[in-house]
């Protein structure tokens, strides 16, 4: 039984593997936690299922480097595991073809493993986070590089912080392009010009890569997006965290 953990910049993502993804459970991540805290969280959630949390192996990527250290003591104290931790070159059989190959995020070298294993090749991966994050892999799997851009709920914020008279909406596809009041034409803005953005990004990177590149969506909002993407051909939630798991089992 393994524990996977997906550190990002807003949520931390914890997944029980057991043959298969048994349990996953999502809590914010706050760099002023403690190993005690999160202990707090994860171990009442075990119990709720039944789960003994006597764990092979716990394996984590991290895109915080203030909370290695953190998660590291929880897995000491309370799981009596030393975490193994996702970078470039704990999977020395991946080619990173970025400069320099330690800048890339760890869930984007998940990304493009689990690509490889589970779907096909070359592939464009895009990853709905704090950060919008594109990542193309080759071929042969190897890791090219990528681009990035605000995620829709940072963008989202940034607006209505900076216009005081436009009102809070729901992040949620609207009925029509043509919005008829101040939440429909937001939500047209928010949406599916957001939408538009990943197809045109996507498509710009096909182009580069290859047209027959597979785009796969994955992240908390990519079953909102998906479906408005003419460029994205499947939807993955649970990529990043395989991507851990095969990389730091098979490294």
């Amino acid at each position: 039984m393994l524990l996977v953990i997906d550190v990002g910049n807003t949520h931390t993502v914890f997944g029980i593997h057991q043959m298969e993804w048994t349990s996953v459970w999502r809590m914010p991540t706050d760099p002023l936690a403690t190993e005690d805290r999160i202990a707090s969280f994860f171990l009442p959630l075990c119990r709720e299922r039944n789960i003994s949390p006597n764990f092979e192996q716990v394996l984590c990527a991290s895109v915080v480097p203030a909370l290695d250290e953190l998660i590291s003591a929880f897995s000491l104290k309370w799981l009596e595991q030393k975490a193994q931790f996702l970078t470039a070159e704990s999977v020395p059989n991946l080619i990173v073809n970025y400069k320099p190959a330690s800048a890339v995020g760890a869930d984007r070298l998940a990304n493009a493993v689990a690509v490889k294993a589970n779907h096909r090749t070359p592939a464009i991966v895009v990853d709905f986070g704090t950060a919008t994050t594109f990542d193309a892999v080759g071929p042969d799997g190897e890791y090219e590089g990528g681009s990035i851009m605000p995620g829709p709920v940072v963008s989202m914020e940034a607006l209505f912080a900076r216009a005081a008279k436009l009102p809070t909406v729901e992040l949620a596809a609207p009925e029509t392009a043509i919005g008829r009041d101040t939440k429909g034409a937001l939500q047209s803005g928010l949406v599916i010009g957001y939408a538009g953005a990943i197809d045109t990004i996507a498509r710009k990177m096909k182009e580069e890569l290859s047209n027959d590149a597979l785009v796969v969506a994955t992240g908390g909002l990519a079953p909102l997006f998906a479906p408005l993407c003419e460029e994205v051909e499947s939807v993955d939630e649970m990529l990043t965290l395989d991507g851990i798991r095969l990389a730091l089992t098979h490294a």
